[in-house]
């Protein structure tokens, strides 16, 4: 008969573990009046290795000749040990969670989690998943949609917008700030090529190097073109 002898109890998930060095060979003899009868002669030649497993029959000669895993596994090397019973238990897993995940592993975990299974327990568990599900997705929905933080020059330019909105001067939905910026300064009779240029620098320039004079030059001069247009030229407004 061949078969296999012993096998080692990984700790992490409690399971054993057979491998190829625990194969092992025996006579199986049937005598008449007393049917079949073992006869296993590793008994009598190593009785420590039917009684005690494969390790325990090695001499220190046969161990030297051992390859460096499997004297790890034989737990002589402690943390490659734990790390090899780590592994196997992860393969235990995937062998009983997602190969051998059938349909009476299925029944099993349903009744862990509803205890009898029953069509009303299903279709409560059915119903809090949907809500679940539901609820993620609203959730991912609302991040999604959240504004992007503007810099602060783009918020100071659409404050600007709205307060020229008010008095008149509205912002096109195609009209970039350049154009829109170009218009005020030609109704305000101002030369439009610096301001212009200063506003694209602090609002399209990732690298410029602005300090914060500049910053308040551009709203200064943002403010001088407001009232102008608002003391000066508000019946011209389009």
């Amino acid at each position: 008969v061949g078969g296999y002898q012993g096998g080692e109890l990984n700790p992490v998930t409690g399971h054993v573990v057979v491998r190829q060095y625990q194969a092992h060979a025996w006579a199986e003899v049937w005598i008449e009046g007393e049917g079949w009868r073992r006869y296993d002669p590793t008994g009598a030649v190593a009785p420590q290795r039917l009684e005690m497993g494969l390790q325990a029959a090695l001499s220190n000669e046969d161990r030297a000749t051992l390859s460096f895993l499997t004297s790890a596994r034989f737990g002589e090397e402690g943390a490659l040990n734990a790390a090899l019973q780590f592994f196997d238990s992860m393969e235990h897993r995937w062998n009983l969670w997602v190969v051998g995940y059938d349909a009476a592993s299925q029944a099993d975990v349903l009744r862990e989690l509803l205890g009898k299974v029953t069509p009303s327990r299903i279709g409560i568990a059915l119903l809090i998943g949907g809500m679940l599900s539901l609820a993620l997705v609203t959730v991912a929905l609302f991040f999604r949609r959240r504004p992007k933080t503007k810099n602060p020059k783009e918020k100071f330019f659409q404050k600007f917008c709205q307060a020229m909105a008010r008095q008149g001067w509205v912002r096109a939905p195609n009209e970039t700030p350049a154009a829109f910026v170009t218009r005020l300064a030609e109704a305000a009779e101002v030369d439009p090529a610096p301001l212009v240029a200063r506003l694209q620098g602090q609002l399209y320039n990732p690298d410029a190097q602005i300090s914060r004079a500049d910053e308040l030059a551009l709203r200064q001069e943002f403010r001088k073109l407001r009232f102008k247009l608002a003391f000066g030229m508000a019946g011209e407004a389009t």
